[in-house]
């Protein structure tokens, strides 16, 4: 599945709980949580394979940290 693909079935899960929201199927509280929930676990999902690694700053060549 293509990061495009992806991203467009998470989008549609995010239209989707907005839209049982707005119709009152979802709670306010939980729709609020949601909204933040969601969008994280679609970059954790759409990212590249690495996890967490590329948010690290990588050491210059040649140089340690103290």
């Amino acid at each position: 599945m293509t990061r495009i693909t992806k991203a467009l079935i998470w989008a549609a899960a995010i239209f989707a709980l907005a839209l049982a929201n707005y119709l009152g199927v979802v709670a306010d509280d939980v729709a609020q949580t949601m909204f933040v929930t969601l969008p994280v676990l679609a970059w954790l999902t759409i990212s590249d394979q690495r996890g967490c690694m590329s948010c690290l700053p990588r050491p210059n060549d040649g140089e340690q940290r103290a």
